[in-house]
């Protein structure tokens, strides 16, 4: 079964892939480079060939010996400095994966301005290297590299201009409040695009909501009883879900769907992936539930936020090891995660249930709960925080900052729970009176807080 919409998934994952691989914007300007020694040398011999140079004698471009020695030394020079560029990526990526983490390699790859500036280094290596061939084999007596020499002169100005800039911006780049910072940014562009409806326009009607789980729980005993297992043919994380096709292939078999796994799971050859209930059901027809799920060899955040949300709770967690010993980038992430949860607190998340235009429920997918991101973005950093009373501290003030917020009072409970988990922590460890003050009061705030707002 083809789709638009599973066509548009891959669309993205190759996007994806395209927007982090280092070699596409030097390879285009690499094809550019020899296109413009074509050009240029095309004006040499046509426009500019035979003309009184005048003022431009400086340039020496009679000369042609000295003008292929002048573009072989640019050349040397320009590969020298690619050289010593990529030698500063390669350390900058180093020490990225060490402070920040492996994942945090893919932020720096898709930085479009490292790409081009490498691509421009080695382009006009190229060009000068391609305008010395070009030019070898020109016997005309009036030929005069006028075009050349004014665009390899230019070249050599925005390359050495680029060095300075390239070199500035490796060293913020770097920078552990940049690095968290383009985290978040992408952590919030990835939010608004999967949770775009806000949840006052989704409406909150309790009693419908109570009907609504209690068919879908009906429902899931019913595929546990008598729905037909599909199981996944490959092995990989997911990565996307076509999930208009599936709902489409429900609708036109007049079946149900239960996915078990969603973007960001690990799956495994013969796993169930799917259950499907339904009386007219081709087995033949079934493995394009299959076709319908993008699987690669690593996470994406396509369609998994949390993808984004592990990436800065790597960074937390890194910078509290013993080794870097670095709470202020921890609570730097802190900061960050609870702006997603207070974004994440004002959006309707999905529904488990995907009915069809007549009301039936078609489609049982695996949603994102505002509990599960919650327990996401500080269950790992709670645990790394014991025995860090400032970081621990700071959990609770962000907790208390965005239970001042949230919309409703279950996202209100499981901000609570998480507090509770935090101040149980700090039992087990040797921590000071002062210091078990201080958590216990931001406790109380927080309780006091939560039942003002929703008792």
């Amino acid at each position: 079964m083809n789709s638009i919409s599973l066509i548009g998934e891959r669309a993205r994952s190759l996007l994806d892939y395209l927007q982090t691989a280092f070699w596409i914007i030097p390879a285009c300007l690499l094809v550019f480079a020899g296109v413009l020694a074509c050009i240029t040398l095309w004006l040499d011999l046509t426009l500019l060939s035979g003309i009184d140079i005048g003022q431009l004698d400086w340039m020496n471009a009679s000369d042609l010996q000295g003008v292929r020695s002048l573009l072989t030394a640019t050349a040397a020079a320009i590969l020298g400095v690619a050289g010593v560029s990529f030698s500063i990526t390669i350390a900058s990526l180093t020490l990225a994966s060490q402070q920040f983490g492996p994942r945090l390699i893919r932020n720096f790859m898709q930085d479009r301005f490292i790409q081009t500036v490498l691509g421009v280094f080695v382009a006009t290596f190229f060009y000068c290297m391609l305008s010395v061939q070009l030019s070898s084999v020109i016997a005309d007596d009036a030929y005069s590299p006028l075009s050349t020499l004014l665009v390899v002169l230019v070249l050599t100005v925005i390359n050495l201009l680029l060095l300075v800039f390239f070199i500035h911006h490796i060293c913020m780049a770097i920078q552990a409040d940049t690095v968290i910072s383009d985290v978040a940014e992408e952590m919030k562009l990835r939010a608004d695009t999967l949770f775009s409806t806000a949840l006052e326009d989704a409406g909150t009607d309790t009693s419908a909501g109570a009907e609504d789980l209690g068919a879908t729980t009906a429902l899931k005993q019913t595929f546990d009883e008598n729905g037909q297992i599909i199981e996944s043919t490959v092995d990989g994380y997911i990565r996307a879900i076509d999930y208009a096709a599936l709902m489409q292939y429900a609708t036109d078999h007049n079946c149900q769907i239960r996915l078990m796994a969603r973007a960001g799971d690990y799956i495994m050859t013969r796993s169930v992936i799917a259950q499907l209930l339904g009386k007219d059901i081709d087995e033949n027809d079934t493995p394009c539930i299959n076709e319908q799920i993008v699987v690669g060899q690593s996470r994406s955040p396509q369609q998994d936020l949390e993808y984004s949300i592990r990436q800065l709770v790597e960074v937390a967690l890194r910078a509290l090891s013993p080794g870097i010993n670095d709470p202020f980038t921890a609570m730097s992430c802190i900061d960050r995660l609870g702006t997603l949860v207070n974004l994440i607190s004002t959006r309707a998340l999905p529904s488990a249930a995907c009915a069809d235009d007549d009301g039936k429920i078609r489609l049982l997918i695996d949603t994102t709960s505002f509990e599960g991101i919650v327990e996401s973005a500080f269950n790992q950093i709670r645990q790394g925080a014991i025995g860090h009373v400032d970081v621990t501290i700071r959990l609770l003030d962000v907790i208390h900052d965005v239970a001042k917020l949230v919309q409703t009072s279950a996202q209100g409970t499981a901000l609570l729970h998480q507090a509770k988990l935090i101040s149980a922590g700090v039992e087990f460890t040797d921590t000071l009176k002062h210091d078990e003050d201080a958590i216990s009061e931001r406790f109380d705030a927080l309780q006091q807080t939560l039942a003002s707002r929703f008792e």
